[in-house]
């Protein structure tokens, strides 16, 4: 089984239309999750810092690079 497992940084929601304007690249991350979540053998996860801070402890590479970098290593970079 394939695993991807998505860590997003601290927001309100992941789906992109919450907040003053729609975000369209949280739009198409929405819409690929949900693609690959539907291929057998294909597991995804997807996590955000304000509702599953425990995983992000728990994951020793994302626990590294946030202790290392801080939370900005989440950001999205275009």
């Amino acid at each position: 089984m394939t695993e991807l497992a998505l860590f997003e940084p601290a927001m309100c929601c992941s789906t992109g239309v919450c907040g003053p304007a729609v975000n369209e690249a949280l739009l198409q991350i929405t819409s690929v999750m949900n693609a690959l979540d539907t291929l057998e053998g294909f597991q995804v996860k997807r996590y955000n810092l304000s509702s599953s801070p425990q995983v992000f402890l728990e994951n020793e590479q994302i626990s590294k690079l946030l202790k290392e970098k801080g939370a900005e290593a989440l950001q999205q970079h275009y």
